[in-house]
């Protein structure tokens, strides 16, 4: 079961947990993550939670971000993993998979306009 994005959101807001960012490219790294999406892409459930947990902290940070409001982020970030979920198979790895994830999360402008009425009009960065 994939660990609940508010649980991973309580503990980035509360400093206990700083999303890593990878420095530079790691080939062990960046091959695990291709054999990753290969088998998320084919299916495999377990395979898209690995690829969750490695990168939902990177994902709540950037929509915390954009939302400035932590429970916000949290319903971006969600967003974000599910629209990942029935992407999949538009990923090709011309880039690596947390520019892409990156961009799900970023560019979800409707989104972020319907949270903000939902709010009752709190401010978010554009």
């Amino acid at each position: 079961m994939l660990r609940n994005v508010s649980s991973v959101a309580q503990d980035v807001v509360d400093g206990a947990r700083k999303p890593s960012f990878p420095r530079k490219a790691d080939p062990d790294r960046l091959a695990r993550e291709r054999e990753l999406v290969r088998r998320a892409q084919a299916g495999d459930r377990g395979a898209f939670e690995q690829i969750y947990r490695e990168n939902v902290g990177r994902v709540y940070a950037v929509c915390l971000r954009i939302a400035v409001n932590a429970a916000l982020a949290e319903e971006l970030a969600q967003d974000a993993f599910v629209r990942a979920w029935q992407r999949l198979g538009s990923f090709r790895g011309d880039s690596a998979l947390g520019s892409w994830l990156y961009t799900l999360a970023a560019t979800h402008e409707r989104k972020i306009e319907m949270l903000r009425l939902v709010a009752g009009g709190h401010h978010l960065r554009s």
